[in-house]
């Protein structure tokens, strides 16, 4: 893990990253935001970290009257200084800029130019106020380590920290780093997770990349207060009034902080769990990568829903959470299913919606990470449809509809030995059946695309039984279905700010119509604008009397 040479980056980052807090809401300073304890180098064990004071698990040191550090600790040297700025993105499509001040032994930090939190520094460690009561409790112990847990009281409640080693992140800012670091508190049924870099990043890469990359809030008690907040590149700006933050800036508190009391990892996700559970959150623990060691699924399993659900390890680090980067408008599902020949549950994650073609991702966990088959589609680990099967022999079927058309496509995932990806979905079968004959203009353009895109040229034949205008249709190039079919559009053709489209409306007065048809790509697509006249055939049919293609165009 290389702890001696990452110490005091590490260290140095943690503590940018715990003055970057999230807003609970837009409109008023963020509440929820905890500093971080700084990793010292030292090993440490799965279950039971070091709290500060050396006290043991189950025992306490006794309350402090905080005193400012005469002398600065050497982790100070590494905190944000006069004028340190960062940006960030939030789940929300805000921006938020936090600013720094350092006034003797307090960092105060401000939100959009609003002092909203002090951090207070002195020889036993960083202090702050509770965002959610009384006390004043300890993120930054004079000797932390990875692998702490521990908890402090507060009013009425206890607050609780996990402060942990993440390897191979990808930083939101862009550098890739060996070792990451993120810090869980607990604070009255709301969870808030910080990623931190461990330090520069690699030669040549421009801007500062240190301190907090992502935070995310679990509220269990309100999931609408939840949030996730990302960094951003960030130019200097403006700092905000030094006279200004020092005056809205807490001064050194005179009350006691409470007693720091030592936990295991075990404790400190058993009160995850507890939480969560007391909250109304669904609770399932299994072992999901063999190790004899459970992990745990918050969240309800099998239908869909705009909540989110959380995967955590068995020292409480979150593996996976799925919808907090969402719109409220878009759903998942998430299902824990088996699949023969592969020796894990599967985690499968429908994104979308339930009444129409989604994307689905199939997870498992090898060692201590999720890993998801390619080749379902180009440039992706997702599949397209609206439902999937597990067959006996391990076969996956994907299912999914179109204006009667029926789509399956069965795969075998497979473990690729020399390859850029693990595994590997191959399809080897696809059926495509037509539906009831169609009655409507729209749904005889959708079926006539429909059975070209998918080489149905008898039901070209039916559809345009004139051969003349079947085949001026044939000859032209209408792409390919890689992802997920689209209806054809018909009516009237429109100008808009993102270019040409077709909205519903009238025929023509020579009783043509125009048409829309387009694939998608990996990023954007193809799309088709024609004119099409449809008429009623001898047997009553309806069937394309004339058609011919206007524009062919890219669209993102």
């Amino acid at each position: 893990m290389k702890r001696t040479s990452l110490a005091l980056l590490v260290l140095a980052t943690l503590l940018l990253s715990a003055c970057s807090g999230a807003p609970t809401a837009p409109e008023s300073p963020p509440t929820g935001v905890q500093e971080p304890a700084q990793p010292s180098g030292q090993p440490s064990g799965e279950e039971q970290g070091t709290a500060p004071g050396d006290a043991q698990s189950g025992t306490s040191a006794a309350p402090l009257i905080l005193q400012p550090a005469e002398v600065d600790p050497p982790v100070v040297l590494l905190l944000p200084g006069d004028g340190a700025q960062h940006r960030f993105s939030l789940s929300d499509g805000s921006v938020a800029l936090e600013g720094y001040v350092r006034d003797g032994a307090r960092l105060i930090a401000a939100y959009n130019g609003e002092p909203w939190v002090t951090w207070f520094i002195t020889d036993q460690g960083i202090f702050r106020r509770d965002p959610k009561g009384p006390g004043l409790l300890l993120y930054l112990p004079a000797e932390p380590e990875d692998g702490l847990a521990w908890k402090q009281r507060s009013g009425d409640a206890d607050v609780w920290f996990n402060l942990q080693a993440v390897p191979d992140c990808l930083s939101p800012l862009g550098p890739t780093y060996e070792i990451c670091w993120q810090l869980t508190v607990l604070n009255r049924q709301e969870q808030t997770v910080y990623l931190f870099a461990p330090g520069p990043a690699t030669e040549d890469w421009l801007g500062d990349t240190t301190g907090v990359q992502e935070a995310r809030a679990d509220n269990f008690a309100s999931p609408a207060d939840s949030f996730v907040k990302r960094r951003q590149p960030q130019q200097p700006l403006e700092p905000p009034s030094r006279e200004a933050m020092l005056a809205g800036a807490e001064p050194w508190p005179t009350d006691e902080a409470a007693p720091v009391e030592r936990v295991t990892l075990a404790d400190f996700r058993s009160e995850q769990l507890r939480q969560a559970a007391e909250a109304g959150f669904p609770v399932k623990e299994v072992d999901l990568n063999g190790d004899g060691e459970t992990e745990a699924i918050i969240g309800q399993l099998g239908a869909w829903h705009n909540s989110w659900v959380l995967i955590l390890d068995a020292r409480g680090n979150r593996l996976q959470v799925q919808q907090d980067w969402m719109p409220d408008d878009v759903q998942r599902r998430v299902d824990l299913v088996t699949i023969p020949g592969l020796a894990n549950p599967v985690v499968v994650t429908h994104t979308g919606s339930p009444d129409g073609w989604h994307s689905m991702r199939f997870e498992w966990m090898e060692g201590d990470r999720f890993v998801s088959p390619w080749g379902w589609h180009p440039k992706t680990d997702l599949a397209f449809g609206m439902d999937y099967a597990i067959l006996p022999d391990g076969t996956v079927e994907i299912s999914g509809s179109l204006s009667g058309y029926t789509f399956v496509s069965r795969y075998v995932v497979e473990r690729v030995e020399e390859g850029v990806f693990p595994y590997e979905a191959t399809k080897v079968e696809e059926r495509v059946t037509p539906g009831p004959y169609p009655t409507t203009a729209a749904d005889l353009m959708t079926d006539l695309f429909l059975a070209r895109w998918y080489g149905l040229t008898d039901m070209v034949e039916q559809y345009v039984p004139d051969p003349a205008v079947r085949d001026a249709f044939m000859a032209v190039d209408v792409g390919k279905v890689r992802y997920a079919p689209s209806p054809v559009r018909v009516g009237k053709r429109v100008e808009t700010e993102y270019g040409p489209t077709v909205e519903p409306g009238p025929p023509n007065p020579d009783g043509s119509f125009e048409f829309l048809a387009s694939v998608q790509e990996y990023e954007g697509g193809f799309y088709w604008i024609g004119r099409a006249v449809v008429g009623a055939a001898e047997d009553g049919r309806l069937v394309v009397k004339s058609l011919e293609f206007l524009e062919q165009g890219w669209a993102y």
